[in-house]
């Protein structure tokens, strides 16, 4: 996962048309340690996410500010957002063919 700034985040959805993938994580959560290791770096989450997505990592220890402003009290949270960082959907934790169809529009 690349940036940690949800404005940047948004200003390049906004110029490439795709939209945000934000996945709120801690150091310490075991899911999220897993996904980390198994999900994020499977070649097919990696071609869905290139498809339209541009990644975001919030470390909801090191940032209050995001998960507050979208609700989110409970990690792994994986929201997806349009251009304009309205929730299109979200999901929590998933293994990767479970991500993959997630990003393609399932869940």
């Amino acid at each position: 996962m690349a940036p940690t700034d949800i404005d940047a985040a948004l200003a390049e959805a906004r110029r490439d048309g795709k939209r945000v993938l934000v996945d709120f994580s801690a150091d310490w959560c075991p899911p999220c340690i897993a996904m980390k290791h198994d999900v994020w770096p499977d070649p097919q989450v990696a071609r869905a996410m290139a498809d339209g997505y541009v990644p975001l990592l919030i470390d909801t220890d090191r940032n209050t500010a995001v998960p507050e402003r979208y609700g989110v009290t409970g990690i792994p949270t994986i929201l997806i957002l349009d251009h304009t960082g309205t929730v299109v959907r979200e999901g929590g934790f998933f293994s990767a063919s479970g991500m993959v169809r997630f990003l393609e529009g399932g869940a």
